[in-house]
């Protein structure tokens, strides 16, 4: 009786899910492990590994004895790395170039480790890449083992283990993004009678060592690029009367008419109606890319089969489970999904864009027009990059002062940093390209005779202390105060340390700023004495759980400031941690995430006191020099008629810091610049003067000048002018005394600064100088372009508000860039 109760169940079990469902097929692309920044958009494949070597790597095990198999070592299997790497990498177009340099730097440069910033800049002058990845390290091994499973009856396994250490580099700024070392593994299997026949199927070694190489590179792509990944879901087909017409409707293509008869049968049928309806329904969402009610309408199916309360439905709620589950990991693989594709999540998901994307991608986005006046007319090109975002574009040609190209040419746009480019502009045209910072140095006597109170007044010079000057060190300016103080007789005579910050008045943040902006080091302000550009370093450690708090293990410099950390270790394997605080607030917040698993993971800041910083490094630095300081560092000022001024610290030329500023998008120089234009003798600058005067500047020179502008840098969101603003600057700017040394301070397409990594075709390599700018959906460039026809062009477009990735925008500039050379 028990047999046939089983049998019967069984039978009943076969007969519920017989023919009850079908499969359909779709991809969903799944997210890079690691988030590039967006101005990553091409790279360099280098080796820096030495050669590894070993006599018995491939061995096989019988019966537990181990068995040399041969002795052989592959030279080339960093090569098929790279190989493997670099071809899953073109295949899926998430960079624009991908570059392969297979000389090996190890033995050629004797690096043994990370690479210097000057080998980073030999290596990349040929490239000009964004990112430079590097396979530090690597080892691989095979081994055969085969299993007695029956008396005459063997069971073989070949198995092939590779690890390589890789590093990615920033190439902009020469800093080591992260390191991974890759641990992956193959298999082959074979049966026989014999040891020799369970094994005679299996490839040969070299081939398996080759298949391992490739398989490391290609499987290390899903590190730095999305990829595209087929899933099979199951569809019910029964459940209810309703079930076929909804799969008719299905077939037809129309799937709203399906979902209605889902619902419409969960809302009115049994639990398992229900169950199976909202299963559909969830699956159709899904490939509309609605993960959300996708994920809501999982979570019903699964409570729908739970009321069912009966084993027969067991494994259909196991796959409503698991459904429930992915669609959980889609929903958070789709924010990753959006930082790495550069675009800001809205109403619709990822899968429903990307798909638009690509269709977007096949077709010819450029539409060629003729004018019918003039069959030899250049060929014009309409801009039709964006479906859903905004666009103001505009070509002029700078010698007749007309328009070859226009599209929404007056419309504001937000512009990021090619706020720089007006910036820049208006202080060499003021100020003069020679014109340097003076910071005065004076000794004032004490009444008592015995000691020298050292003054130094902050003149706003932004480049004391920083890395982009060698010439300008903090310890040439250190060294230059101390043989000041030698030279005027205060030798171990010095009483207190007085720091004059009041060029700046009581500076404060631009009101138009965002908080999480402001004390992050790109977000620095301007200070009367600005020191290391004004920036500290936060070191961070990470525990090796998910979601587990870190901790602040130092601050560099000590800035005086206690830090509350609600920062939390992440699978992800990027910095996404954020500083909040201000100056006058003794505790400052980080919040956000940093990678798992790390010992020291460095952040930078905003300093709220550098003159404070400044001084104590400089009595520091005095005191190991051999001159006394007695007294205290202190902020405060003294008339200067009442002391002696015994030197003038000079800094690099407007030219070579607006140099900075353009080609490497310097904001905190940018901002410096700004209140220099703006100039006052009284002490009392603060950012609205610097703006309006800049605003001022521009309507002087421009006819209907629509810019608005709340910072020297582009940081602030609500900064905003068009496409017409800006050529006509340029225009005016080039035919200015000041044209030539403007041009200096832009980056050559395809060779340097943030035009890198585009314009590198060789036609037009080097014939388009400008600048890129960048922010939370916002990409734009603008500068010069030197065309066939000798033309002299100004130009700008403007990205506001976009869906589309930033390497489809950049690659569509790059193009429509490119045939305006050609055809002007």
């Amino acid at each position: 009786m028990k047999f046939r109760y089983y049998l019967l169940s069984l039978v009943l079990l076969l007969v519920v899910s017989c023919k009850s469902y079908s499969y359909i097929g779709f991809e969903v692309l799944r997210p890079a492990e690691y988030s590039l920044p967006p101005e990553i958009t091409s790279l360099l494949i280098v080796k820096n590994a030495p050669l590894y070597q070993t006599k018995d790597i491939h061995t096989i095990t019988l019966s537990g004895r181990k068995i040399v198999l041969d002795q052989y070592w592959m030279n080339a299997f960093s090569d098929s790395v790279i190989a493997g790497l670099a071809e899953q990498l073109r295949s899926r177009h998430f960079f624009d170039t991908i570059y392969v340099d297979y000389t090996d730097y190890y033995s050629q440069t004797n690096t043994k480790g990370e690479w210097s910033d000057d080998a980073l800049k030999t290596i990349n002058k040929r490239y000009g890449a964004s990112a430079i990845l590097s396979i530090d390290a690597f080892a691989y091994t095979n081994s055969i083992t085969v299993d007695k499973i029956e008396s005459s009856f063997y069971y073989a396994l070949l198995k092939s283990c590779g690890r390589v250490k890789w590093r990615l580099y920033d190439t902009y700024s020469h800093q080591s993004l992260f390191t991974k070392v890759q641990t992956d593994t193959i298999f082959w299997e074979g049966l026989g009678g014999s040891v020799d026949m369970a094994i005679k199927t299996f490839p040969t070694i070299e081939s398996v060592t080759n298949e391992l190489a490739l398989f490391l590179g290609q499987e290390y792509a899903n590190t730095l690029a999305p990829r595209w990944e087929k899933v099979d879901r199951k569809i019910y087909t029964s459940g209810s009367s309703l079930f076929s017409s909804a799969i008719e409707w299905l077939n037809m293509g129309n799937r709203d008419e399906a979902e209605k008869i889902w619902v419409f049968a969960y809302e009115n049928g049994n639990n398992r109606t229900k169950a199976r309806a909202a299963y559909n329904v969830a699956v159709s969402m899904e490939q509309r890319g609605e993960l959300i009610l996708a994920t809501d309408w999982a979570m019903k199916s699964v409570t729908a089969f739970k009321a069912l309360k009966s084993s027969f439905y067991a494994a259909e709620l196991l796959d409503a489970q698991f459904l429930f589950s992915q669609l959980e990991l889609r929903e958070k693989e789709s924010k990753a999904l959006f930082i790495q594709l550069g675009i800001v999540r809205n109403k619709k998901w990822l899968f429903t864009i990307m798909v638009l994307t690509l269709a977007l991608a096949s077709c010819n986005r450029f539409k060629t027009n003729q004018s019918s006046d003039s069959p030899d007319a250049p060929k014009a090109v309409v801009v039709g990059f964006t479906e859903k975002g905004s666009v103001s574009f505009a070509v002029l040609d700078i010698a007749s002062d007309e328009f070859v190209l226009q599209e929404n040419s007056h419309q504001r746009m937000t512009p990021a940093s090619l706020t720089k480019l007006f910036t820049t502009g208006a202080a060499l045209s003021k100020l003069g390209a020679d014109y340097t910072y003076s910071t005065p140095m004076y000794l004032r006597k004490r009444g008592d005779g015995k000691l020298y109170d050292l003054l130094i007044i902050g003149s706003g010079d932004p480049t004391i202390g920083s890395k982009n000057f060698k010439s300008h060190s903090k310890n040439q300016f250190f060294e230059e105060v101390k043989d000041a103080i030698i030279k005027n007789g205060g030798l171990k005579n010095i009483g207190d340390i007085v720091l004059d910050n009041s060029r700046y008045g009581s500076m404060r943040y631009p009101s138009k700023r965002l908080w999480e902006d402001m004390s992050n080091y790109f977000g620095a302000v301007p200070r009367g004495l600005t020191y290391e550009e004004n920036t500290f370093t936060l070191k961070l450690s990470s525990p090796g759980k998910t979601d587990a708090k870190c901790a602040v293990i130092s601050v560099e410099p000590d800035i005086e400031v206690r830090f509350d950390c609600d920062v939390t270790a992440s699978s992800i394997n990027e910095d996404r941690a954020y500083i909040y605080g201000y100056p006058g607030l003794d505790k400052w917040i980080v919040g956000g995430t940093i990678p798992l698993n790390q010992k020291s993971f460095a952040i930078k800041g905003a300093t709220p006191y550098p003159w404070k910083v400044m001084g104590n490094d400089l009595k520091k630095y005095l005191q190991k020099a051999g001159v006394g300081v007695k007294g205290e560092v202190r902020k405060g000022t003294f008339n200067v008629k009442e002391c002696k001024h015994i030197g003038s610290y000079t800094s690099p030329t407007l030219l070579e810091i607006a140099k900075v500023v353009n080609k490497k998008s310097h904001n905190l120089f940018a901002d410096h610049l700004l209140f220099e234009f703006a100039g006052s003798a009284k002490n009392d600058l603060y950012w609205e003067v610097g703006t309006s005067k800049l605003t001022r500047f521009w309507q002087s020179k421009i006819d209907d000048f629509s810019g608005d502008f709340y910072d020297g840098s582009g940081l602030s969101p609500f900064n905003a002018f068009s496409a017409y603003d800006m050529v006509k600057a340029l225009a005016w700017l080039d035919k200015s005394k000041v044209g030539s040394e403007f041009r200096e301070t832009l980056a050559a397409g395809g060779e340097e600064g943030t035009l890198r990594s585009i314009f590198k075709n060789s036609k037009v390599k080097g014939r388009i100088i400008g600048k890129s700018g960048t922010l939370n959906e916002v990409l734009g460039y603008a500068g010069y372009i030197k065309t066939d026809s000798g033309k002299n062009l100004a130009f700008c477009i403007i990205f506001n508000k976009f869906t589309e990735s930033y390497p489809r925008l950049r690659s569509d500039i790059d193009e429509y860039l490119t045939h305006i050379v050609s055809n002007y």
